[in-house]
């Protein structure tokens, strides 16, 4: 998703930027990454990753997959994701849900 919001800046207007926003997670992770402190915002985090960090602080049962798509109802209601699972090959919006 930030990969989009840089290269195609979806709902621009004078109160926000999307290519700001996507280049403040990509500083943040950096830093994230190199040990640094992150500034205001997001950062980049894949799945596989924030499964291992989430079950190194001790959540378990973790289900993550693409935004939109857990579905833990008996009753089974339609899910319509917003984002989409992938954006250039790369993954999109995931969520999760765990227990602590």
């Amino acid at each position: 998703w930030t990969l989009n919001l840089w290269l195609n800046s979806p709902n621009t207007n004078a109160d926000y930027d999307p290519r700001t926003l996507a280049a403040k997670a990509f500083q943040n992770t950096v830093n994230f990454k190199n040990g640094l402190p992150k500034g205001d915002g997001q950062i980049i985090i894949e799945k596989e990753e924030f499964i291992a960090e989430s079950q190194r602080i001790g959540y378990r049962n973790i289900i993550c997959q693409a935004e939109g798509t857990i579905n833990i109802s008996k009753d089974k209601p339609e899910i319509k994701p917003f984002f989409k699972d992938q954006y250039y090959g790369f993954t999109g919006v995931y969520e999760v849900l765990a227990e602590k």
